[in-house]
Formats: C-alpha cells, sequence, structure tokens
C-alpha cells in the first residue's frame, strides 16, 4: 500500500479467558470494532466534506458510515443550526428530531440502536473536529425519558477549545464548559418539545396544515386537552341525520368519550413501542371511504354549494388525506353521481 493506516492484532493474551470459543469472542470484537468505528468517523466515511472522505476496512470488508441522525430519512426533522462563539471560537449545534419508531424501517431501527436504544442513545452528540468523541447524554440538563427519546443533537467543537472541555486522555469522552451548558440549555428546551409532540400524539391538530383533524389538541391552564373536532363534517353528518331532540345527547357522548380518553394506556403503549391495532393501512377500505363520503355528503350536501365545497376539500379531511389517490377517485365518482342526480 502507498499510504493509509494498517491496524494488526495479534498475541491475544485476555481473548481466550473465560470463553467456550476463541473463533465466536474474535467474531464478536470485530463486530463491535466495526460498529464502533462506523459510528464514530460516520462523518469521514459519509463524504460528507467532497474530497475529505476516507475508507476503512475490517478483513478487507468495507465499513458503512452509521448516521445516528438519520439525516437521509424524508421524515426527520433537521431544525435550524444554531452558532454561538466560545473565546471567539465557533460552536455549531445542529438538533434533529428522529421519526416516530412506527415510521423507520428494520434497517434504519438498527442503525437508531434498536428499541432499546432509541431511549439510550438521545442527547447531545460531541464532535472534535468531525469525529464522535461523546453521546447519548444529556449533561445532566435534561433527564433521559421515554417521551424525548425522538431527540438528538450535534454538537461540532473545535480543537481549540480542548482546554475548556473535560477531554479525557483519548479525546473520547467530553463535558461542556458553564458557558457552554448555559447556551445548549436554551437550545435543548425548544428540541425536546419536538421530539415530545412527534412521540405523545401523532394525530393532533397542526397549527401550520390545511387537514381537518377528528382531534384537536388543547392547551388549557397550562397543560394539554385533546378534544373531538365538533367542526368535523362527519360530526356534522351525525347532527343532521339525527332527530333534533337527540343532538343534545350526541353531544353529551362525545365530551364522555373525551373525559375519558386512556392517555394513560396510551402512554405505556407507545413507550412500550406498542402500536395500536388500528393502523391506517386498514382502518379504510377503498368501499368504506366512498361509503363514509357519500353518507356525509346526503346528509350536510342539501344544496349544491355545499356539496361542491365538501368534495373540493375532501382530500384535506381525515381519514380521506389518508388516502389521497383513493380520495381522488372517490371525488370524482361522487361528482358525477351527485350532478346525474340533480340534474333528473
Amino acid at each position: 500500500m502507498r499510504q493509509g493506516t494498517l491496524v494488526v492484532w495479534q498475541n491475544f493474551d485476555r481473548l481466550s479467558a473465560g470463553e467456550s470459543s476463541i473463533e465466536a469472542a474474535l467474531g464478536e470484537r470485530i463486530d463491535r470494532a466495526r460498529d464502533h468505528l462506523s459510528l464514530v468517523f460516520h462523518r469521514f466515511l459519509g463524504n460528507e466534506r467532497v474530497g475529505e472522505s476516507i475508507s476503512l476496512s475490517i478483513n478487507k470488508n468495507p465499513i458503512v458510515p452509521q448516521d445516528p441522525f438519520l439525516s437521509h430519512l424524508k421524515a426527520t426533522q433537521p431544525l435550524p443550526e444554531e452558532i454561538f462563539e466560545i473565546e471567539g471560537q465557533k460552536v455549531r449545534v445542529a438538533p434533529f428530531i428522529l421519526p416516530h419508531i412506527s415510521k423507520l424501517s428494520a434497517d434504519s431501527l438498527r442503525i437508531a440502536g434498536g428499541e432499546e436504544g432509541l431511549r439510550r442513545n438521545q442527547g447531545f452528540y460531541i464532535y472534535r473536529n468531525r469525529r464522535l468523541i461523546s453521546w447519548g447524554s444529556w449533561f445532566r440538563l435534561l433527564r433521559q425519558e421515554e417521551i424525548t427519546k425522538l431527540a438528538r443533537v450535534r454538537v461540532d467543537i473545535p480543537n481549540s477549545l480542548d482546554h475548556l472541555w473535560t477531554l479525557d486522555v483519548k479525546k473520547s469522552a467530553a463535558f461542556p464548559p458553564e458557558e457552554v451548558r448555559n447556551r445548549l440549555k436554551v437550545i435543548v428546551e425548544r428540541i425536546t418539545e419536538g421530539s415530545r409532540r412527534v412521540y405523545t400524539y401523532r394525530g393532533r391538530r397542526a397549527n401550520n396544515d390545511n387537514i381537518v383533524h377528528s382531534w384537536d389538541r388543547k392547551t388549557v391552564r397550562g397543560g394539554v386537552a385533546y378534544v373531538i373536532n365538533r367542526e368535523h363534517p362527519l360530526a356534522s353528518a351525525v347532527e343532521c341525520a339525527i332527530p333534533e331532540d337527540h343532538v343534545a345527547l350526541f353531544q353529551k357522548f362525545l365530551q364522555t368519550l373525551e373525559l375519558n380518553f386512556p392517555f394513560d394506556a396510551l402512554y405505556a403503549d407507545m413507550a412500550s413501542e406498542r402500536r395500536p391495532e388500528s393502523t391506517e393501512s386498514t382502518q379504510c377500505n377503498d368501499e368504506e371511504l366512498y361509503d363514509l363520503a357519500g353518507r356525509i355528503l346526503d346528509a350536510v350536501g342539501k344544496d349544491s354549494e355545499s356539496a361542491a365545497r365538501l368534495l373540493q376539500n375532501l382530500g384535506s379531511i381525515e381519514p380521506f388525506n389518508k388516502f389521497p389517490d383513493e380520495t381522488k377517485k372517490i371525488v370524482d365518482k361522487l361528482e358525477y353521481v351527485y350532478r346525474e342526480r340533480t340534474t333528473n
């Protein structure tokens, strides 16, 4: 070889101690070394900077970079990078909110550390000259919780600030100075709130979207409450379909559902990664969606203007917004049926 570094391991004096198979023990050590190198040097292995990438291999098997932020996934939320100066040197902080576990493939979940590793690996990822030296800690600024396990923060520090950080002799662990911790504390509070929103309530009403949600998330007395959206067309359709003297009873039924929302059970299920059975893929088929749209149209589309407005906005109403292709076909079909009905 004209250049590069060759690491040779030989004369393993402790490898065989307590092991029934030296071959198996060696294979385990190699796997651990491969995982460690793929994470610690992932920014060099991943061609982050043109012309500055390196290649590593063990027994001629290339090491693939392991990005702990899953930045290649569309569902990952990269938040704006923040830069502040310490003694005239720049410290860069780039937060990421990982996708909910239900959106992760088996390979992505493995990169994130598995179901157990999601919680264990949350926190700050400290890079010294792009080499990962410390990860999986909030530096006592925040407790590691199930509810914040989707939050990970990349912190880039230059080697010119080594004297401020508590670095060990191998440069493999770091603890930030007070000035840095104070700046990170402000940032982390905003970041972890994003993780809580993704993790605790994926079906919430988003303030910036145009979806008519079935449930609304509202802030009340410093806490939150989940209420059924009374303006949802299906709720309006039911009110139109039942006798007037039963409307109050229907409203009481909705209030009962809200007051008895199983928060504790849902939290426990989500924290243990047990996803509810009624997934998006099995909630509605084409016939059920068409029947639901037709019933809503019959109930609230009493005049042509209301019917046209409902059909125009059907794709932004839950659950139709989850099935855009099917909903478009349903709208075309209902427009034809309604046009024929009104013409005749």
